[in-house]
């Protein structure tokens, strides 16, 4: 959408500086008109090939991404949380099991929602107890199979 509005004004433009050179009085100044044409257009059908590849690709990288989605199908708490719904865990085990999930240690959990390590073990201790996780890999296989 944005391509083809850029591509519209672009196309204006170059138009009217082509008019432009056609309606110049001299033969000097019709050439350099017209090449000062040309040294605007090139770039805007660049920017407009830019601007298209761009969204094309961008495009292509939902795709990508879709298709990752289905190989980790909870890639924002939301949809993490609400897999996890279900299980007993609290709404700060939730928390800890989403930063499990993503591969944090115990000291960047604890740095990410402020409580001590300590506590981070607790947390993760009644994780594995309520969910019958064997350990993280295990938690996270387990998480990834809902």
């Amino acid at each position: 959408m944005i391509a083809l509005a850029m591509a519209a004004y672009l196309s204006s433009f170059s138009g009217l500086l082509f008019i432009q050179s056609v309606f110049v009085e001299g033969r000097l100044e019709r050439a350099f008109a017209t090449f000062l044409t040309v040294i605007v257009a090139l770039p805007s059908v660049g920017a407009v090939w830019l601007l298209v590849r761009g969204e094309e690709e961008e495009a292509a990288g939902d795709t990508a991404q879709g298709e990752q989605t289905q190989e980790q199908p909870a890639d924002t708490y939301e949809a993490f949380d609400g897999l996890v719904i279900n299980e007993p865990l609290s709404r700060r085990e939730r928390e800890v099991a989403w930063l499990l999930y993503k591969g944090y240690s115990n000291r960047q959990i604890a740095e990410a929602l402020y409580i001590s390590e300590t506590t981070v073990k607790k947390h993760v201790t009644h994780i594995f107890e309520k969910t019958g996780a064997g350990g993280r890999k295990d938690y996270v296989e387990r998480a990834k199979k809902r």
